[in-house]
């Protein structure tokens, strides 16, 4: 099953892989919510995104960024999903880094609208 073992096994990898690997990642969760089986699981993807936000390489980020909000739009805006997807931004916003910040920003709009 998609949900109970490709997605852990997806966010347990990701985030070490190289950095056109994981834009790759990004690209691909962007369009993956009917696969883990629509709005109600989006917010699965969510976490493996969050994990490649901190990625160094700026394409990284911005495409896991565009990745975030398009999933988000397609989520299903639940108690569990936009806990996990508020947590996320609060955890990006409060990050150490100006990056993480500024990712947060870009994130913030698609949130916004739900």
């Amino acid at each position: 099953d998609v949900r109970e073992k490709l997605i852990p096994l997806v966010l347990s990898i990701a985030p070490a892989e190289e950095d056109e690997v994981q834009f790759a990642i990004a690209e691909i969760l962007e369009n993956y919510v009917p696969v883990v089986g629509g709005g109600e699981y989006a917010h699965l993807i969510l976490k493996i995104l969050e994990a490649m936000c901190t990625a160094e390489e700026t394409v990284v980020r911005d495409r896991t960024a565009k990745a975030f909000s398009k999933v988000v739009t397609e989520m299903q805006w639940s108690a569990e999903s936009s806990t996990i997807c508020l947590e996320i931004l609060s955890n990006l916003s409060k990050g150490a880094w100006f990056t993480e910040k500024v990712l947060a920003s870009n994130m913030y709009a698609a949130v916004y609208l739900k």
